[in-house]
């Protein structure tokens, strides 16, 4: 189902230690619970399988379209087939990759259905400034729909990868593909990318990416997350 350029980008990313793990977070004031309720169900897990019907791995994802779902690239590498489980408990069947950014480590997954309930994104027009409040809700390792609240701080330019937001929010393995969120409700990242140095650096590509894999103009459901924190 997946294309073999999916085990290429993989190899890149897993050579820049690509395993997520936690960090302290920065204090910060905590979002409205509406806001995370309605975030929450806008996240799923995504689960791949070869060709056996094995599991490979798990990761996080999110709604950008009533079908269409955001996650890192290197989430779905060398599967046959994935599905997603939706805070609900729902699960679906990826149908398939739609749009991929093998630089960038992204890709835009299609479900054969569109599920109930679930709210989706909007994109924040600027890159954010540094010290804005952010959350990332993801689905790491023995852990669902987690909650990590922190900061951005300055951006970073990896070469042979571009620039990522470095960002202060606790992420661990499985976190990959999860969105990062400011108090707008409007993604300004994705989950992506820990260095392994003394001070245990986290990153996030930047959410304006998300625009470039659509391939047409966004069309988020009416309750979009960015209209109900306007509320």
């Amino acid at each position: 189902m997946f294309p073999n350029i999916v085990r290429r980008t993989a190899q890149l990313w897993m050579g820049l230690g690509f395993l997520l793990m936690t960090v302290s977070p920065a204090a910060a004031r905590e979002p409205s619970t509406d806001i995370i309720n309605h975030v929450k169900h806008a996240v799923v897990i995504i689960k791949t399988y070869d060709d056996r019907g094995k599991p490979l791995s798990q990761g996080s994802g999110f709604f950008i379209e009533s079908n269409r779902i955001i996650t890192s690239l290197h989430v779905i590498k060398n599967a046959s087939r994935a599905q997603i489980k939706t805070f609900n408990g729902q699960t679906y069947p990826v149908q398939g990759i739609v749009a991929l950014n093998e630089q960038r480590d992204l890709a835009l997954l299609e479900t054969s259905l569109s599920p109930p309930l679930c709210t989706t994104f909007m994109v924040a027009e600027m890159m954010p400034t540094e010290g804005e409040e952010i959350i990332v809700i993801s689905n790491p390792q023995g852990s669902s729909w987690k909650v990590s609240r922190g900061i951005t701080e300055a951006p970073w330019n990896f070469q042979g990868v571009g620039e990522l937001i470095r960002i202060t929010a606790s992420i661990s393995p499985g976190s990959s593909g999860g969105p990062v969120v400011n108090r707008r409700g409007l993604v300004i990242g994705i989950a992506a990318l820990h260095t392994s140095s003394a001070d245990d650096l986290n990153f996030a590509l930047p959410g304006g990416l998300v625009r470039e894999l659509l391939p047409g103009p966004l069309k988020p459901l009416p309750g979009n997350i960015a209209q109900i924190a306007s509320k």
